[in-house]
């Protein structure tokens, strides 16, 4: 008997080691990675050459480093002290794309990374303008070529601004003015002639185009311009202010806006709103009827309205206002009226918020971004 006892517990012995080999033989579990996480940019700047970074990691003793390289350079990095979860990237370039890449490093862990680009924005306090002549020459009349000129202006705020205290309100919109002018230069069809060339109808038409989001609803011609009734001349102001990391930044330009002549000249403002398949939006059109005067000017403020409840969700985008000009030119005789054919010329539009000037002058543009704020002008 005692025998068999030996046996059975011979028996027991090795099935426990047995079972117990694979607890000892087992691998130790594989480190964990560092999760970075509540990655935030805030691209925004007085100049659009800095952006801050933070974010968090798990474990929060984390080493960091960011390394990040702005389109057409060299990459840089920045080493932070152990449990720094923050950084300040500074010699951006304005609306030039700016790639980073976050490294997080802790004993135990295998190294965590998140990558990702954005482009820095700018706060303009600056208006935007431009401002072309052009000249037409006319042949075929009786005393050779003679030339009609023309100037064209545009100029708006550097930015546009909505009301982040009034997102909440569907009703509620920020003022953003857009002023046209127009000059136009008639001239006698032979010198001392009374019959004069010059503009018998002008067309202003402007057109929106968020090249960010492609969305340009938020930004509705909704009102007529300034002013929208035969008028002398009158001053105007057009006015914004900007909120940047609790500092207002705020800016202010002024019109004389009106008509010459004064007297005589009938306008037809239309709001089409109304979107072209190459992303812009039609946003309205000025005609307006000459009564045959040689020199002929307008100065309109057009006011779209910021819709601040749908603005909020265009922050940073980049926004092109393009303003366009064409003329009806004809033949004026003080005694008979208009005794010529119609003959329509368009200059180039004016593009404005694209940063940089369409001719390389010293007309001043930029780039024109969605920033928080207020703004207001005439229309309102």
């Amino acid at each position: 008997m005692k025998k068999i006892e030996r046996i059975w517990a011979i028996v027991a012995l090795a099935a426990l080691v047995a079972n117990a080999l694979p607890l000892a033989a087992a691998a130790p579990p594989p480190p964990g990675t560092v999760v970075i996480s509540n990655v935030n940019v805030n691209r925004n700047s007085l100049s659009g050459t800095v952006a801050n970074l933070s974010w968090s990691t798990n474990p929060t003793s984390s080493c960091d480093s960011v390394t990040f390289q702005v389109s057409g350079q060299s990459s840089r990095t920045i080493s932070l002290p152990c449990k720094v979860h923050s950084a300040s990237l500074t010699g951006l370039a304005v609306h030039v794309t700016t790639t980073f890449t976050i490294t997080a490093t802790a004993k135990k862990y295998n190294p965590g990374t998140y990558s990702s680009a954005f482009y820095p924005t700018d706060v303009s306090t600056s208006k935007a303008y431009e401002s072309f002549q052009y000249s037409l020459p006319i042949t075929g009349g009786p005393c050779g070529t003679i030339y009609y000129q023309e100037t064209v202006t545009a100029q708006m705020p550097g930015d546009i601004e909505y009301d982040p205290a009034q997102a909440g309100n569907a009703n509620h919109y920020e003022l953003f003015d857009v002023h046209m002018a127009f000059n136009g230069l008639g001239v006698p069809i032979c010198p001392g002639s009374s019959q004069v060339i010059t503009a018998r109808q002008t067309f202003m038409r402007i057109w929106v185009l968020d090249t960010t989001s492609n969305v340009n609803n938020w930004l509705p011609a909704a009102v007529d311009p300034v002013p929208n009734v035969d008028t002398g001349g009158y001053p105007g102001y057009i006015n914004w202010a900007i909120n940047l990391g609790g500092t207002v930044y705020g800016a202010s330009f002024g019109v004389t806006l009106g008509y010459t002549p004064p007297s005589g000249v009938t306008i037809y403002p239309t709001w089409w709103n109304t979107p072209y398949p190459d992303g812009w939006q039609y946003e309205s059109s000025l005609e307006i009827d000459w009564n045959g005067a040689m020199q002929t000017l307008a100065n309109v403020a057009w006011p779209l309205h910021v819709i601040d409840s749908q603005a909020q969700y265009r922050l940073g985008d980049q926004v092109l206002v393009r303003v366009g000009f064409v003329t009806t030119l004809n033949v004026w005789d003080p005694s008979f009226g208009w005794v010529g054919s119609d003959v329509q010329w368009g200059v180039p539009g004016i593009v404005m918020g694209q940063g940089s000037d369409n001719n390389g002058g010293n007309n001043l543009d930029q780039y024109t971004d969605v920033q928080m704020g207020t703004s207001s002008g005439p229309g309102s």
